[in-house]
């Protein structure tokens, strides 16, 4: 960790971020900014891009010096996308499905270990925006657990 901040900070110092080429597609996706580094688009497009004030969504109260996990990840695989997304605070205008899903399951998660446990269900649906409809249902025993005490 040490290291990859000193390689940040020097790449700061010396205004120099670098495309990784090997980092365009990770995850089986394209990254964000790939029109921008091939010239194909501009982080002036307001459609498909925005500027964010906290550029750490998934922490509250974090300064730009926080080095979280996801900063690393992505200083690690390319620089010029730690610069835009980090330094200067770009995100795509719309947000991919796959990300907005993994992000409501999280917030489920964290609901779901934050809450009492007669409290877990509700607290989870009302984080992901789900309607309870004020009925929650009781969680049953599984089939097997019967099965294995008789059996």
């Amino acid at each position: 960790m040490w290291q990859s901040a000193v390689q940040m900070r020097d790449g700061i110092a010396a205004n120099r971020h670098p495309r990784n080429p090997d980092a365009c597609v990770r995850y089986g996706r394209t990254c964000e900014f790939f029109d921008v580094c091939t010239g194909g688009a501009s982080l002036d497009d307001t459609t498909r891009f925005v500027r964010v004030e906290n550029v750490h969504v998934e922490l509250t109260d974090a300064d730009e010096r926080v080095l979280s996990v996801s900063r690393l990840k992505d200083a690690r695989a390319c620089a010029r996308l730690h610069r835009l997304r980090y330094l200067d605070g770009y995100r795509p205008a719309v947000e991919p499905e796959a990300l907005r899903f993994g992000t409501l399951v999280h917030r489920g998660l964290e609901a779901w270990w934050r809450s009492r446990p007669d409290e877990r269900l509700t607290a989870a649906l009302a984080a992901i925006g789900a309607p309870t409809n004020g009925a929650v249902p009781k969680e049953e025993e599984p089939h097997h657990a019967a099965a294995a005490v008789t059996g």
